[in-house]
């Protein structure tokens, strides 16, 4: 099995995500980080209405997951999903800009589908 370079996965060179502090994304997302360790954080999901940690977020290269099942990704992807932009803009922002409100966060029901789109 071959492993991927997590550095691979960096699309433009307006977005490095390699020399992005990804605890500063989320907050300016509006993601609620709950926990954290050396690698981790453990978020409530931005995608659900959500108690108790199901998103988690890989602190060194972005890639994230809910474990409820609305998706995972790379991090324009998810940047992507919570603004609710294409890829293409979400690699364009700014991420030293003022904080953007996310999405309101849904109040019950399963997750929506998750939707790659540029």
């Amino acid at each position: 099995m071959t492993l991927v370079d997590p550095h691979l996965w960096t699309l433009s060179e307006s977005f490095e995500e390699r020399d992005m502090d990804v605890l500063a994304v989320l907050d300016k997302l509006g993601i609620e980080v709950r926990r954290t360790d050396e690698e981790n954080a453990s978020c409530l999901c931005p995608f659900h209405d959500d108690r108790r940690p199901s998103f988690s977020v890989n602190l060194t290269n972005g890639l994230w997951h809910c474990f409820a099942g609305c998706g995972g990704g790379t991090l324009p992807q998810l940047i992507s999903k919570v603004r609710g932009v294409g890829l293409a803009e979400a690699k364009k922002w700014p991420i030293k800009a003022t904080p953007v409100p996310a999405k309101p966060r849904p109040t019950a029901g399963p997750c929506p589908p998750f939707h790659l789109g540029e």
